[in-house]
């Protein structure tokens, strides 16, 4: 995947996630409180408790998949703006700061 594809990605992700995250947060706070009410009272009912359980996970990695997008795509513009700067350099700072010299 190229930075530029990496950074849409990351910005459709962001976007994504402005909608989605209080959505996630809701569901999972939702889940858990479940998860306790069902522990307290029906604690034999060990299989509902897996199951909220499993789908609180699930829950936890589909915003945790997508914040590493949100991640991946910021990283790609700090890169991409790196590599601008480096490219409007004089040659002779240019040389340095492609040893590593600057920052």
């Amino acid at each position: 995947m190229t930075d530029e594809e990496s950074i849409a990605r990351g910005l459709e992700a962001e976007r994504a996630m402005k909608l989605l995250g209080p959505a996630f947060e809701l569901v999972i706070a939702d889940y858990l409180g479940k998860i306790v009410d069902i522990s307290a009272a029906e604690p034999w009912e060990a299989g509902k408790i897996s199951k909220l359980a499993m789908a609180t996970k699930i829950a936890r990695e589909v915003q945790g998949q997508i914040t590493a997008i949100v991640r991946s795509g910021e990283l790609a513009q700090e890169k991409k703006r790196r590599a601008d700067v480096i490219a409007d350099m004089p040659a002779e700072k240019r040389k340095w700061a492609l040893m590593g010299g600057v920052r």
